[in-house]
């Protein structure tokens, strides 16, 4: 049976188009409004992403249905799940009718409007801004032509035996859209999740070669380790570098004894976000506990298993830190601690990369498909034949 590896390009939910409450000034009776002036459109979306495209849409066909013919200009201003477009449109734009917003209308934006408006960083007042067109868009899945088989129409799907389709988890609206998308084709297709993040990248990976993944993470994995795990999290948290060392490693023995000796006894592959290596680059390097009192503590947590191939993804703490703005997460305890400890924590990324035993560097510049082929290509030199 042959197995293709199919993204899917979709939409989140719908796009709204919204404008500052009073923001159009009256214009006089024999000259309309928008002769000879420019409207611009804010985009909540990096530009060539689905919501950026459906704006440029609407944007070629609104000049006709306002007076006096604007040119209108599309701008992008992603970050923060459309926090920081939001607030731009409320606190930079002129109020005389000369910029409008186009947001993607998540669950984000239903929260704003019915719900905590000052969540999530919102400065704007939403009670000034008005929604003026709320449409549904259509989910659509694409696959590369030159796929084995060729797909060069639609209907090329009914020769297609099976898909494998990644998604990002079981519960995300997005994969819930595309699998009913798939469902509706009548095409059998295998459902992989964890495209979220590089380990989910990898387990999806294994998995397409049939092979069985337990996948998790440190700290976590475990009840005992994700009740740590929240706890080292929480910015609030007054934690001495000391008790965090121990936190961790307490941790990782139930990791170790719970989830991965189980999983490799039945012969399954572990795939963790994070071990042993973080703890000497985080709570070595960064918060200066020395390397001799770690090495014997961390041995006896995990009774000295060791990963067989260590994956470290490259990223200056800079972009990593703009790359959260941007998906609108809350930095934690870690993220809060400032670049100077980033900066520690990166620095011993690097030269630990250059001593644990397999340990690879690979760069986490670029978007997620480039990522995942550095990914694929150091893995395939590693699985057995």
């Amino acid at each position: 049976m042959k197995s293709i590896v199919h993204k899917a390009v979709l939409s989140t939910c719908a796009v709204l188009v919204l404008a500052l409450l009073f923001c159009a000034q009256a214009s006089s009776a024999d000259k309309p409004f928008y002769q000879g002036k420019t409207l611009k459109l804010m985009v909540d979306f990096s530009a060539g992403g689905p919501t950026d495209i459906e704006c440029r849409i609407y944007a070629r066909h609104l000049k006709k249905h306002l007076p006096g013919d604007p040119t209108i200009v599309v701008m992008n201003r992603p970050g923060g799940g459309g926090t920081l477009a939001m607030n731009w449109l409320y606190e930079r734009a002129r109020r005389n009718g000369s910029v409008m917003g186009c947001q993607t209308a998540s669950g984000r934006y239903q929260e704003w409007f019915v719900g905590d408006p000052k969540g999530a960083g919102l400065r704007a007042n939403m009670e000034e801004i008005v929604p003026v067109m709320f449409t549904p868009v259509v989910s659509v899945g694409v696959a590369k032509k030159d796929l084995d088989p060729m797909l060069d129409k639609p209907a090329d799907l009914t020769g297609v035996k099976s898909f494998t389709v990644g998604g990002f988890r079981a519960d995300s609206s997005k994969d819930l859209k595309f699998r009913a998308l798939f469902d509706l084709t009548g095409v059998p297709y295998k459902y992989v999740t964890g495209y979220q993040g590089s380990s989910g990248l990898l387990a999806a990976f294994l998995r397409e070669r049939g092979l069985q993944v337990v996948e998790t993470r440190e700290p976590g994995g475990t009840q005992v380790g994700e009740g740590i795990r929240k706890l080292l999290l929480e910015r609030r948290a007054d934690v001495s570098p000391a008790c965090e060392l121990l936190l961790i490693l307490a941790a990782r023995a139930a990791f170790v004894h719970d989830v991965v000796e189980p999983a490799l006894a039945a012969g399954e592959w572990v795939v963790s976000d994070r071990y042993e290596m973080s703890t000497f680059a985080y709570q070595g390097c960064g918060r200066g506990v020395p390397k001799q009192r770690i090495e014997p503590m961390n041995r006896f947590a995990t009774d000295g298993l060791t990963p067989d191939l260590c994956l470290v993804l490259d990223l200056s703490p800079e972009e990593g830190m703009a790359r959260h703005i941007r998906d609108g997460k809350t930095p934690d305890r870690f993220e809060s601690s400032g670049f100077s400890f980033l900066r520690r924590v990166a620095n011993g990324y690097a030269e630990l990369s250059q001593t644990m035993k397999g340990a690879v560097r690979v760069s986490a510049s670029g978007g997620v498909e480039e990522v995942e082929r550095r990914i694929r290509r150091e893995v395939e030199k590693r699985l057995p034949e």
